[in-house]
This record gives structure tokens, sequence and C-alpha cells, in this order.
């Protein structure tokens, strides 16, 4: 479910008010202005849960990022006491002092899901920070986080997610693979009052109004050669050429010819990239599904 909030000068966003509105949903995705009080309410949520000892994970799309959990739970420790990685394992999050390491949860870059899954650790509650910005790495983020957030279900079947973001651009991540019942996504508005900043493009930024339209690839130099189909989607397939930098383009859309799922073609569909991330988004968890398969042909 989408939902728009404006907000006055005088008003801060409070993601308690939706989740005492919709008490059965599990994921809230808070888009939108700087300052707003996105990330305060959030804190303020994983403070209750820490107090009830419940254990939460720290999301980024980079391994780099991950190390930032220490600042961002440093909310939680004071002059006798620190935010310390690694104390209780691989990942670990705990606020330790000269004799005790207590456990506030751990962190996880979101490739590496499949080796988090099979420790079978039960979570209560999960921060996606920053779901919209990409890392270096090569990264399914559909696939990834159907497969990790169906695993903690098994376990925690209330466990409730905050995806935190800012509108950049336009992501429909959450809508495009979630049923409307199961998330909330609000979209955050609030004049910026800055009165030392005169470009408006900043302005608009830290509003929280989405910035970049929709890009996608120039396909006029491609030729789509059909398209392949797995659990009911059709991946289209175009090529470029060699003289191209990136000479397959994944889209939703193509020639009406049907390509059979091979070796060489799963080679090229997980290799490719996406025409756009609307197309990325409709199409990261069947690409998931056949990078899964073509790897177990090399183990």
């Amino acid at each position: 479910m989408l939902k728009n909030v404006h907000l006055k000068d005088d008003e801060y966003f409070s993601v308690q008010d939706y989740m005492n509105q919709y008490p059965t949903t599990n994921i809230f995705v808070l888009c939108g202005a700087r300052g707003c009080g996105k990330t305060y309410s959030v804190c303020e949520e994983v403070k209750k849960m820490f107090s009830l000892g419940k254990v939460g994970l720290y999301i980024r799309n980079s391994r780099a990022a991950c190390s930032s959990a220490r600042s961002y739970f440093s909310f939680l420790s004071d002059e006798n006491s620190q935010i310390k990685l690694g104390r209780l394992g691989a990942g670990s999050v705990t606020l330790s002092t000269k004799d005790t390491d207590i456990l506030i949860g751990y962190t996880l870059y979101l490739g590496d899901q499949e080796t988090f899954k099979s420790s079978r650790k039960k979570i209560d509650y999960i921060i996606y920070e920053e779901f919209s910005t990409f890392g270096n790495e090569r990264l399914n983020r559909a696939f990834n986080l159907i497969e990790l957030l169906e695993s903690i279900r098994q376990s925690s079947p209330h466990y409730k997610m905050f995806a935190v973001a800012n509108n950049l651009f336009e992501d429909d991540l959450f809508s495009v693979n979630f049923t409307e019942d199961s998330f909330l996504q609000v979209q955050i508005l609030k004049k910026a009052q800055l009165d030392n900043v005169k470009n408006k493009a900043v302005q608009n930024y830290l509003s929280g109004d989405i910035l970049v339209p929709q890009i996608s690839y120039n396909l006029t130099n491609y030729q789509c050669v059909g398209y392949v189909e797995v659990a009911s989607t059709k991946i289209f397939l175009f090529d470029g050429g060699e003289n191209l930098l990136n000479r397959w383009v994944l889209s939703t859309r193509g020639i009406q010819t049907v390509l059979k799922l091979d070796s060489t073609t799963a080679r090229i569909i997980v290799s490719a990239v996406y025409k756009n991330v609307h197309d990325r988004n409709r199409l990261e968890f069947v690409v998931g599904l056949v990078e899964f398969s073509y790897k177990r042909l090399f183990t």
C-alpha cells in the first residue's frame, strides 16, 4: 500500500502512528524528506524492542556499509557503554561494557542472505537502510530480500521491517514484489527550511521530492532476440553486439520469439544489465532463480 504524507513545518513523522493503524503489516517502507523524523522514529521503536530483548537485523546493499551499524545503534549507548561489532560472533552488534556484551542484533550484506539463512538465527525486526542505494557488488535485491524474509517469517511470523531511503528516484521494489496488505510505503514530503540554500534541486532533495525520472537504456542499437519464460515471467533479451560495453540488456517487453533456457542463455541472463529500475524490480526474482540453477552446474 502506498501513502503520501505532507508534513507541516512543525510536524515530524512517526512510524508508530502507522504501526498502530496497520498492526498486521510486516513491512514499513519510509521514503522522503531529510530531517523529517523517519530515522528518529524508527530508532525509538528499536529502543523499545531492545528493552524487550528482541533481536534485530541491520541490512545494507554493500558489505562496506555494514560497518555503519556501529554509528546507527549509537543512540543505545551512553558514557559507560559502546556499540561493538563482532564480539558475539561474526556480524554481531552488541551494547558492550567492560564486563558485559548485550546482543542488539546482526549486520548483513543482502547478497550474503543464503549464508545467514543457514545460521537459523531468530530475528524479530529488520532495519533495511538506504535500500535504494547500490554498492559496487552485483546484487540481486528482489531475490535475496524475498528469500531472506521468507526464512525469517518461518520462525518470526510477526517480524517488523523498516526499509528507509531518500527519494532520489522512483523505486517500486516493494509494490512489485509484495502484496498490498503486507507492506506500507510512505512517501514523506516536508518543505526544507533552509534560508542559506538557493539551489532549487537541493531544496527539492531535502524536501523529499523524487529528483531523477526513470532512466532507461537506449536500445536503438540493440536487437531483441526473443524471450525465456521462467515461473510464468518472460525475460526478453536484447543483444547490442560485441562492441558495446554492456552487450546484453534484459527487459519486460520485446519480440515474441521463444528461446531455450540452456547454460549459454542462463550465463547471458545472469551477467546482463536491466533496461531500467522498473524492469529490474520485475525481473530480478526470476533472474535469481536462473542464477541459482545455473550455479548448481558448477558446484
